[in-house]
């Protein structure tokens, strides 16, 4: 039987797909949509992590897989299908978009 390798990662190949090098801890996401009311109102560990986000002037956003990301407010707003770098972070919602891929 014939080896399937369709699921192999290729980094070389997401990072060109997604405009260059990434980093490790980096990776390519969809904007999926923007978030405008807390994705976790009753989640106890995520409690008034919404509302600091909004105070602080950051924006969230949902993208690939369910997840959610935050764009500092130096970054222009994003929109639904705009491909972003995200990079995997600690705090907020796990994860901070960086840039718009280039083409």
């Amino acid at each position: 039987m014939a080896e399937n390798r369709n699921m192999e990662l290729n980094d070389e190949a997401m990072a060109k797909a997604n405009g260059g090098k990434l980093e490790p801890g980096q990776e390519g996401a969809t904007i999926k949509g923007i978030v405008m009311v807390d994705p976790y109102p009753n989640g106890v560990p995520y409690g008034g992590v919404f509302e600091y986000c909004q105070s602080n002037g950051y924006q969230v956003y949902e993208i690939d897989g369910g997840r959610f990301a935050v764009a500092d407010r130096h970054l222009p707003n994003f929109n639904t299908g705009d491909e972003v770098i995200v990079n995997h972070v600690r705090g907020y919602y796990g994860w901070e978009i960086i840039e718009l891929a280039m083409e």
